[in-house]
């Protein structure tokens, strides 16, 4: 009786969570009583289907070329709290190529969903997808700032707001550099760069580590907690990932639906 009892609240609990993945949005899976992170096993190549994701290396190593550009500047500013404010035709630079990295994957995360606009899109689509992905929760950490870790909560504001202070900035300095060139700083870059991350992340999992990665090799975790800090080698910034309801995870197997022609759904934006 009490298998039976178990093998029920199993099977509801598989009834509970979402059966086809949402296009380009990481979620934790759940099946039965067991938790499946993102490993690189066959279940979890929904993340890197090309048939939603073409661009997924791409935009990989756009990132991790900014990144390694980052980590150059370094060597010229310090990345310590006293440079907050610093800004120079280095940071200028940088903050152009992270916010259109922000863009282009937002945008790639909208088309693939079938989003419909008339015009241009902007930030005020770009927060519709917050709640697919619970961009505003990602926290990330920089280790190598001073005097302490920097903690980094670059999308925040989008529970509250459409706007995002260090995208504001860019466009501030875009439009105008001659007088706003200030906002092209060293506080805002890196918030910018662990913003692409982040969405990286989220759309990706650990598919984000290495621009030419084909498989999976997972981020390391401080514990086996859902929402533990994960960090890895290659990358600057480890993170702490949002927390997910029981029917807001994935219960597929993916082995069995990856031949479904609907394999995927979008998500209602």
């Amino acid at each position: 009786m009490l298998q039976q009892l178990r093998a029920f609240a199993s099977l509801l609990s598989v009834e509970m969570t979402l059966s086809r993945p949402y296009k380009r949005f990481w979620r934790p899976i759940s099946v039965g009583e067991r938790e499946y992170p993102m490993t690189g096993s066959l279940r979890d190549n929904n993340l890197i289907d090309p048939s939603v994701a073409p661009d997924r290396q791409q935009l990989v190593r756009a990132y991790h070329s900014i990144q390694r550009d980052l980590a150059s500047t370094f060597e010229y500013i310090d990345p310590h709290d006293k440079n907050l404010t610093t800004f120079s035709h280095r940071t200028y630079t940088l903050l152009l190529r992270a916010c259109t990295e922000f863009e282009n994957n937002c945008q790639a995360i909208l088309f693939a969903n079938n989003y419909q606009k008339t015009g241009s899109l902007n930030v005020i689509d770009y927060r519709k997808l917050d709640a697919a992905g619970k961009f505003s929760d990602y926290e990330l950490y920089f280790d190598g700032w001073s005097p302490t870790t920097k903690v980094l909560r670059p999308f925040e504001h989008w529970k509250t707001t459409h706007k995002l202070p260090w995208y504001s900035a860019y466009n501030d300095v875009k439009h105008n550099r001659s007088i706003n060139f200030p906002n092209a700083s060293l506080d805002n870059v890196v918030t910018a760069v662990a913003a692409v991350f982040a969405l990286l992340v989220a759309q990706f999992d650990s598919y984000a580590a290495y621009e030419h990665q084909h498989g999976a090799f997972g981020f390391s975790t401080d514990d086996e907690a859902e929402t533990s800090v994960h960090r890895h080698d290659n990358c600057m910034f480890s993170f702490r990932k949002p927390s997910w309801n029981l029917n807001e995870k994935y219960g597929f197997d993916w082995s069995e639906i990856r031949d479904d022609p609907e394999r995927f759904v979008d998500y209602p934006l």
